[in-house]
């Protein structure tokens, strides 16, 4: 899934996918993981199900992330504490929206 979230967060947005030379190609991990030949037929529904709960983990913690971004677009890097604050004050403000 961590794999797929750049291109699915992009597909999101509307926005192009930009390449990076990560070696993270989802699908070639996903198959070097499946060893039996059932498994390997069915790859390509893998693939698709891993697509699905990417986007849901993705809108689940969309405040998360724009806050986040936004911390590095102003600082240019967050250390642990500031990522760790940043997260915590999203999760804060949507509770208390949510409840």
């Amino acid at each position: 899934m961590t794999a797929l979230a750049q291109q699915e967060a992009a597909t999101l947005l509307n926005v192009p996918t930009v390449q990076t030379d990560s070696g993270r190609d989802a699908a070639a991990l996903l198959r070097a993981g499946l060893t039996e030949p059932d498994e390997q037929a069915v790859s390509a529904e893998y693939l698709r199900v891993l697509r699905a709960r990417t986007r849901a983990a993705l809108r689940r913690s969309w405040a998360e992330i724009q806050v986040v971004a936004a911390g590095l677009l102003e600082h240019g890097e967050l250390d642990a504490e500031a990522l760790r604050y940043r997260v915590q004050c999203a999760q804060g403000i949507r509770g208390t929206l949510l409840n």
